[in-house]
Parts: structure tokens; sequence; C-alpha cells
């Protein structure tokens, strides 16, 4: 209710608004498609959700088509932001699998 005036002007203009939150990508997703709002979208926090040790791959997955932004981070686990490669974000899988270089997925870009 508190989002309804914002998110019609936001429609009526084609502007997009990124939700973000802690929330599972499959339950984010569902939050959002109940809204029926085109406006709204899902700003997933990758450094959130790896030091919540979520499954990043299934969370963007299941966010797919909403998925508007990627805040891009890095954190200690439950604890506080970090210096990206320092946190969480890049250390080993559950398995003991190394964690791919960031630079394998990760690219910025700016405009000059």
């Amino acid at each position: 209710a508190v989002l309804d005036r914002p998110l019609e002007v936001a429609d009526a203009n084609g502007i997009h608004l990124g939700f973000e939150c802690d929330l599972p990508g499959d339950l984010l997703r569902e939050l959002i498609d109940h809204s029926g709002r085109p406006a709204l979208g899902a700003y997933y926090d990758v450094g959130n959700a790896a030091a919540l040790g979520r499954d990043l791959m299934a969370d963007v997955q299941a966010l797919g088509p909403v998925l508007c932004g990627i805040h891009v981070k890095d954190r200690e686990r439950n604890g506080g932001s970090v210096m990206l490669g320092q946190g969480v974000l890049w250390a080993p899988d559950r398995a003991g699998r190394p964690a791919r270089s960031p630079s394998s997925w990760l690219s910025a870009g700016t405009i000059c």
C-alpha cells in the first residue's frame, strides 16, 4: 500500500524501481510477481546473499526477468562489508572447491 502511488507514477513514466532486501531469490520473485507492477523489479545484493550463505546462482535464476540490478560488494559471513575479495563472496564453496576469480564473471563499465 505504501508503494502504490510511487509504483503508479513509475509505471506511467517507464521507470523501474529496484527493491533490495535479504529474502531468498524465489521469495523475492514471488513478492514482486504478486505486486502485479511492471515497474517493480529486484535489485539483488550479492554481498548480503553470500554473507547469509545463499546460493547466488539459484537466487539469480529464480529472479530471472524481474532482476533489474545487482549490487556488488563483499562481506564477512554474518558480518560487515569488506573490500572486494576479502570476504565470503569469493571464498571456497561448501564442498571446498576454490572460488572463481571475480574477473571470470564480474565486469564494470563506466561512461566517460
